[in-house]
C-alpha cells in the first residue's frame, strides 16, 4: 500500500477550511410564529391546566393583552362578590353587637325600675 501526502499552501487551505469557529458556539435557533404554534400543538396535552406555566396562565396573559371584556367582567364580578361577602360579614357583626347592646339596655332598665320601686 502506497500512501501519498498532499500539501496545501496557506492561501489554498483558507479556501477549503472554515477558520471562523462558527460551529463551536451554541447556535441560537429562531422560533417563528408558525413554529411556535406547531410546538404548542405538539405539547398541548402535556401543559398543566393550572399553575405557573399552564393553560390558565396562557389564557390570563392573552386576555390581559387583548383586554378581553369577558375576562375584565369576570375580575370585576369577583371583586364585587368579595366586597358583598365582606359587607355581609360586617352586617352580621353589627347585628350581633346591636342585639348585645339592646339586651344590656333592657337589663339596665329593669334594674333601674326595681331600684325605683324599692
Amino acid at each position: 500500500m502506497k500512501l501519498t501526502k498532499k500539501t496545501f499552501l496557506t492561501t489554498e487551505a483558507d479556501k477549503l477550511i472554515d477558520r471562523n469557529f462558527n460551529e463551536i458556539g451554541k447556535k441560537r435557533s429562531i422560533i417563528t410564529i408558525a413554529g411556535f404554534f406547531k410546538m404548542y400543538k405538539d405539547i398541548f396535552f402535556r401543559i398543566p391546566k393550572t399553575g405557573t406555566n399552564s393553560h390558565t396562565t396562557l389564557y390570563n396573559d392573552s386576555a390581559a393583552f387583548l383586554e378581553d371584556p369577558q375576562s375584565s367582567n369576570q375580575q370585576k364580578l369577583k371583586r364585587q362578590n368579595k366586597e358583598i361577602k365582606d359587607l355581609q360579614s360586617q352586617i352580621s357583626e353589627l347585628t350581633h353587637k346591636n342585639e348585645m347592646l339592646s339586651s344590656t339596655k333592657v337589663s339596665q332598665e329593669l334594674e333601674i325600675h326595681k331600684l325605683k320601686q324599692s
